[in-house]
């Protein structure tokens, strides 16, 4: 059967907002949307400064851009590339 569905997107700074979530770790392998994903969550990396573990493999240049991102937050982090799959650590 191939069907089709429609599925809202919502930024994680609204969810955090509105659940008022204090965010410790965010860990992110969102097949490709990882930098949409973090654009959606930088006032929540702002207020909270969790560690990150972000996906970098999905795009071919994403990692040099994921980390231009968080840098773009002057939040501080030190960034690490680190384990099998190059994931990018910031705390």
């Amino acid at each position: 059967m191939n069907r089709e569905e429609r599925v809202p997107i919502v930024p994680l700074d609204e969810v955090v907002f509105n659940l008022n979530l204090p965010i410790s770790f965010l860990k992110a392998d969102v097949e490709g949307f990882e930098r949409e994903l973090l654009w959606g969550a930088q006032e929540t990396i702002r207020r909270y400064k969790p560690r990150l573990s972000i996906c970098t493999y999905h795009l071919p240049d994403d990692w040099r851009e994921i980390p231009r991102i968080v840098e773009s937050f002057k939040v501080g982090y030190r960034v690490k590339f680190s384990g099998l799959f190059n994931h990018m650590y910031g705390w």
